[in-house]
């Protein structure tokens, strides 16, 4: 356990307890069973302030740090697994938290603020859960969702203020989760499914409003998906666009209002069912669906 004693319980010099302008703050590899807690963590020069990497890596927990300014990623995870990172705040770095081939880990409570990428970037990691995380103002997506990421949970996260997409999908995952989030005020769509992101993924009971693209888009090959319970208002484009051959997707139980747009617009897709869906002051309605 590698605890920075900023309350000077232990060294008798309280203050905070900060790694600065080396190559890593902490370098993992192949190692388990490792905390790190309460660290100031700023200019390294390699991968990420903490990285962790190794098929032998796991059961490692990154807690209430602080991590900014660094070349690399704050925190980047290669091919461990069991990985806990957790209310730490995480700002200026090339990408906040990046998993790349790390299953099992869970990010929960952190702030994740003004990167030159992405927020959090999930890339080719099973079973992780992104929850209650803050995530905002970063010059790429808010949260990414990449590669074979088969069933993840992206829950209850505010992410608002992005360049891009505030949460996105991408390139075939399956059994993705998308859940009780508030996306808001990004410049691309609130929540997007891009690209082969098919069968049993859903979008269901999220806030999603003020975005400068639609609200919820599914485009490119994205079919039998599920968007249900979501209130979606006040998008600049549609409130929830298909597109571009996404087949057999079910839209159900939403409140979608004011959309500078369309409320529901299908376009070059098949077989969507929209029942149940409560729609007004948008125009139109519906546009490609009856």
């Amino acid at each position: 356990v590698f605890v920075a004693d900023t309350e000077g319980v232990y060294t008798g010099d309280k203050g905070e307890v900060k790694i600065s302008s080396r190559e890593a703050g902490f370098y993992i590899e192949d190692k388990r069973y490792i905390k790190i807690y309460g660290f100031k963590i700023e200019n390294t020069t390699g991968t990420a302030g903490i990285y962790i990497k190794g098929a032998l890596a796991n059961n490692i927990e990154i807690v209430d740090n602080a991590i900014s300014n660094n070349q690399g990623a704050g925190i980047r995870v290669d091919q461990a697994s069991d990985i806990l990172i957790s209310h730490n705040e995480i700002f200026s770095n090339r990408d906040g938290i990046f998993l790349n081939n790390a299953d099992s880990s869970s990010l929960i409570g952190n702030v994740v603020y003004s990167h030159s990428w992405d927020g959090i970037k999930v890339v080719d990691s099973s079973r992780a859960t992104v929850r209650f995380n803050q995530v905002f103002s970063n010059q790429e997506r808010g949260i990414l969702v990449y590669g074979a990421s088969n069933n993840c949970e992206i829950l209850d996260n505010t992410v608002y203020k992005n360049q891009l997409d505030g949460i996105q999908v991408f390139n075939q995952p399956a059994s993705i989760s998308v859940l009780g989030n508030r996306s808001f005020s990004n410049f691309g769509y609130g929540i997007s499914f891009k690209t082969d992101v098919s069968n049993t993924n859903k979008i269901v009971s999220n806030l999603v409003y003020l975005n400068q693209k639609s609200g919820i888009l599914l485009e490119d090959n994205c079919f039998g998906n599920t968007i249900s319970n979501n209130t979606v208002f006040q998008n600049q484009e549609n409130g929830i666009l298909i597109k571009d051959n996404s087949d057999n997707n079910e839209i159900k139980n939403n409140i979608i209002a004011s959309s500078a747009f369309s409320g529901i617009k299908v376009q070059n897709s098949t077989n969507t069912l929209a029942v149940y869906n409560d729609l007004w002051r948008n125009n139109p309605n519906y546009d490609g669906i009856s």
